[in-house]
């Protein structure tokens, strides 16, 4: 098309999608009554006409300080963090056209891609880069956000649909365009603020699933509040790479993992992020949220059961893919006893567990199940007091916008004796899904097939364990090790790094038996490219099994 500039006072007809506008109208009329260097913003002339002058004059000066923190911060920090728009775009022109219009409550602003194509390619557009913002925002002082969060939908369609010929699903669209207030500090000060609703809103509605988008305020909340935790724990990084991914939706997050060398995927973070969503620990990125303005959020589990000696509970739900739910057991008996969980699952589940015991301490696990499994929670010469497990079903690739099918989760649970829990040898399922942090730390592992080598995980590494060492460990004795498959197998990563329980030196072990001293500055053992939490701790009698060797320096 032929390059072109409207001009102050220029009358356009639009069209407009009839499911947002007040009235219902599929097309209005607007006047261009303000122009910047970055943006041309037009009012509707029925909603001009329908306000006095004074509000007339009202809007005429909020419209000049949005746009001035459009050309001054939205738009440059959003096109260096996000990537840029199509510019100049179907109109042959640098501006975008914000038009102001107003709309049925609850609406802030939206974003409709068929704009970006010519009236050939897509009848009813019009040919234009261009943002819809409900006018009456503009008096509540919220028209920044909704034009920060639309405007991330602008850059994506360019980026993924434009140039890529891909999009991705709602829900990480809508992450990023929530992540977009907190990019320009729009959350300060919290309260009230954009975040500040939806974290009070996924509190009020926590199970929801994160990519079933029927468009409630719902499904913003969840999007809004695993941004934070995402961004919290990987950086601001993990977002804008998914808008210039040749992936989408999950796929482009587990590349991201990927790329940067992180042994994670997509079902360990969401896993995580349900325990982080519970227990919400400051300072642990991995189990809480960074953002201080997040330090309250703590779910509360929809489902309470107080589990009695010799009697049985059944618990049942229905959910969604990747919709979370949380369940606390309280145990009401004294005494070593273990909470026996039999499940049942129409899909395959992820079940991370928080288990506290009576002497303070905590531990987390993750179990991924599907058709049948038993699960012991054992006591460990600890007395379980409560259990809070979080489920949601494991969804397929590329995600829907839209799913109507429910997974059904039963489980019944029982005390049982302690004994009884440490003879069961649980069936562990596993599938091509799973990721390396499906198996706790501490579990044993070999090559599913005939291949006897046992070897012993911690987090994201493995460390091979010759017969007389884990005769060392009285706990490992009699302890079936978990037979995986390759693809399970070589997802992580050999270490040889120990350390004594007691002492603070780092060894590596040899193959012909010897320790080596890592005779360094913990400085130089970072930059060095070795990672702290490749070191496994060992106890006096493995440590005293290896013959000393010379040191090493670098």
């Amino acid at each position: 098309m032929p390059a072109f500039a409207d001009t102050i006072g220029q009358q356009v007809i639009f069209n407009v999608n009839n499911q947002f506008d007040n009235t219902t109208r599929a097309s209005l009329t607007a006047t261009m009554r303000h122009m910047s260097s970055k943006a041309y913003f037009y009012i509707d002339d029925s909603y001009w006409q329908s306000i006095s002058a004074y509000e007339q004059t009202q809007l005429l000066t909020n419209i000049q300080t949005l746009a001035q923190e459009f050309d001054n911060r939205i738009y440059p920090i959003s096109t260096n963090f996000w990537g840029s728009e199509n510019t100049p775009g179907v109109d042959n022109d640098v501006r975008i056209t914000i038009l102001l219009e107003e709309l049925k409550v609850g609406y802030g602003g939206y974003f409709d891609n068929i704009n970006s194509y010519t009236q050939t390619q897509a009848p009813g557009s019009n040919q234009r880069e261009m943002i819809i913002l409900n006018a009456r925002a503009l008096s509540v002082n919220s028209a920044k956000e909704f034009l920060a969060h639309e405007f991330q939908h602008l850059i994506s369609n360019q980026q993924k649909e434009l140039l890529r010929n891909i999009a991705d699903p709602i829900w990480l669209n809508e992450a990023r365009s929530e992540y977009a207030a907190s990019l320009l500090n729009y959350n300060e000060p919290f309260f009230n603020s954009n975040l500040d609703r939806r974290s009070r809103t996924f509190l009020q509605n926590p199970s929801n699933s994160l990519t079933d988008w029927p468009n409630d305020t719902k499904d913003y909340a969840i999007a809004a509040v695993f941004g934070e935790y995402l961004t919290g724990r990987y950086g601001p990084r993990i977002l804008s790479d998914s808008i210039k991914s040749n992936s989408t939706g999950i796929a482009s997050l587990n590349a991201f993992w990927s790329a940067n060398g992180y042994q994670e995927r997509f079902t360990d973070v969401f896993a995580d992020w349900m325990i982080a969503s519970y227990l919400n620990k400051f300072g642990d990125s991995r189990f809480g949220y960074a953002t201080a303005n997040l330090n309250n959020l703590r779910v509360t589990p929809q489902t309470n059961e107080f589990i009695q000696s010799g009697g049985s509970y059944t618990i049942s739900a229905s959910l969604k893919s990747w919709q979370p739910s949380w369940f606390s057991f309280t145990s009401t008996q004294s005494g070593n006893q273990a909470l026996k969980l039999e499940i049942i699952g129409t899909n395959t589940f992820l079940l991370p567990y928080v288990v506290f015991y009576s002497d303070g301490t905590q531990s987390i696990n993750t179990s991924l199940v599907n058709s049948l499994q038993t699960i012991y929670i054992r006591s460990n010469g600890r007395q379980v007091q409560r259990v809070v497990l979080a489920a949601s079903p494991i969804g397929s690739l590329p995600e829907r916008n839209s799913e109507s099918i429910e997974h059904s989760l039963t489980m019944r649970t029982s005390l049982v004796n302690d004994s009884e829990a440490q003879s069961a040898v649980p069936t562990i399922t596993l599938t091509p899904a799973q990721s390396p942090e499906m198996l706790s730390t501490g579990s044993l592992i070999k090559r599913r097939g005939s291949e006897q080598e046992v070897y012993v995980i911690e987090g994201k590494y493995k460390r091979y364990l010759r017969p007389e060492i884990i005769a060392l460990y009285g706990h490992l004795q009699g302890i079936q090790p978990t037979a995986v498959d390759d693809s399970i197998f070589h997802s992580y990563i050999m270490a040889n790094y120990i350390r004594h329980v007691d002492q603070q030196r780092v060894y590596a072990v040899w193959p012909d038996g010897t320790k080596h001293w890592l005779n360094m500055s913990g400085e130089y053992f970072a930059q060095s490219g070795r990672d702290w939490g490749s070191i496994f701790i060992i106890n006096d009698g493995e440590f005293n099994a290896y013959r000393t060797g010379p040191d090493i320096t670098h």
